[in-house]
């Protein structure tokens, strides 16, 4: 039974990654013109924002599962950001991980890593 609730919430945690991104350009600690799903023939990206001024793209994977997101699914991320066309050869690439279930990862310069305590923190007041 569970499962089938969980299929249903995932894309629901999608829309709230969303928000949850808006919401850090709103409150100025992210910097982006465009935000939104992509996809290629065989490759699918959660969200994609992208800043044009400071030419950096923000690539973001949210991760419903019952266990600790892994290395895994950040060079599944890295690896699909690859393929994303918009100024491939000069931009500055950030990693973002939304996560149920926490991490198995450590921190690095170009990623972020986001948990359900971080959100509910941050989306608590809007």
């Amino acid at each position: 039974m569970t499962e089938k609730i969980d299929e249903h919430v995932a894309p629901t945690f999608e829309t709230i990654a969303t928000e949850h991104m808006l919401h850090l350009r709103n409150v100025k600690k992210l910097a982006f013109d465009s935000l939104g799903r992509w996809w290629s023939r065989d490759t699918e990206i959660d969200l994609v924002a992208v800043d044009d001024k400071r030419t950096t793209a923000y690539f973001v994977e949210a991760k419903w599962t019952k266990t600790a997101v892994g290395a895994d699914v950040l060079r599944g991320l890295r690896s699909k950001a690859e393929r994303f066309p918009w100024k491939n050869e000069n931009r500055k690439s950030i990693f973002i991980v939304y996560a149920r279930s926490g991490f198995k990862l450590e921190p690095e310069p170009d990623v972020l890593l986001l948990s359900l305590h971080d959100l509910a923190r941050d989306l608590e007041h809007t």
